[in-house]
């Protein structure tokens, strides 16, 4: 078999021209890393036990957006409460405020503490609209009297905000206000009335001593216009639960929601509970 060869200067200009594109990209300087754009965080794909400011971005939010807004404790039917007898049932309410034009998700914590022990009896995510979500949750009042402090914790956007309650257990053996609420003249419970019409607001007190007891109680109503006492003083209490009514044509009755406080004064403690009402 022949072998063709060729002579090495018919390779030469094309290894020439290898050598001369090398020397040129050695001479090119190399070119800067880009830099991280600041609008392009780096979020982690995956978190677990979020800390409350997983649920934010940096660049739509502003600080205190969704904050606590208020805090208050009730009865199971709602109605707003400060005082309980061991082992009643007890609603504690939170009012959350969101700033924003969307939906967001807060950390929300309830924390108790008073005479006995101290703590949080629930905690986890809230999802809250824009404008603002009230809720409650529900427990049982501790058997051990005394002064409790009730807050809520809002945690967003890295930022922890929080309003406060107080309540009282109250000791066995107690007079104390444990109702109130509206009606018309025949008994009627409700809760719009005309103008210059008689209301009839009831308090309803609640002896558990087991005797005849001696209380400071006061009817009071408040509203667009001024605020009134309808009748206040002493009274003998029965044992048990009474229902006391008391009728007044509010003077001056601006048209407007008002606030019905019913409150006893027994033994150095005070408790009320209130309900609103409308004059139309």
């Amino acid at each position: 078999m022949r072998l063709l060869t060729r002579p090495c200067s018919q390779y030469s200009l094309p290894i020439l021209h290898l050598a001369l594109i090398l020397a040129f990209l050695a001479a090119v300087p190399a070119l800067p890393a880009l830099a991280h754009s600041p609008s392009q965080p780096d979020f982690p794909q995956q978190v677990s036990s979020p800390p409350p400011s997983a649920y934010f971005n940096p660049n739509e939010d502003l600080p205190g957006a969704v904050v606590a807004n208020s805090a208050w404790t009730t009865d199971t039917r709602n109605s707003w409460k400060t005082s309980f007898v061991p082992n009643e049932r007890m609603r504690f309410f939170a009012s959350i405020s969101n700033n924003t034009t969307a939906a967001r998700t807060a950390y929300v914590r309830m924390y108790r503490s008073g005479p006995c022990q101290a703590g949080n009896f629930w905690s986890g995510y809230k999802t809250i609209p824009a404008g603002s979500l009230s809720f409650y949750v529900e427990s049982t009042a501790q058997n051990c009297p005394g002064t409790y402090t009730y807050t809520v914790y809002v945690t967003y956007n890295g930022a922890t905000t929080s309003r406060q309650a107080a309540f009282t257990i109250l000791t066995a053996g107690s007079v104390r206000a444990v109702s109130a609420w509206t009606a018309d003249v025949h008994n009627n419970r409700k809760s719009s009335f005309n103008q210059r019409e008689k209301i009839r607001f009831y308090g309803q007190v609640y002896n558990t001593t087991g005797l005849k007891q001696t209380a400071y109680l006061r009817w009071e109503h408040s509203g667009p216009c001024a605020r009134y006492v309808p009748w206040e003083g002493q009274l003998t209490i029965q044992p048990g639960y009474s229902s006391l009514p008391i009728d007044q044509i509010p003077p001056d009755a601006c048209k407007g929601t008002y606030s019905f406080t019913f409150t006893v004064f027994y033994n150095g403690l005070q408790t009320s509970v209130s309900v609103p009402f409308t004059i139309r």
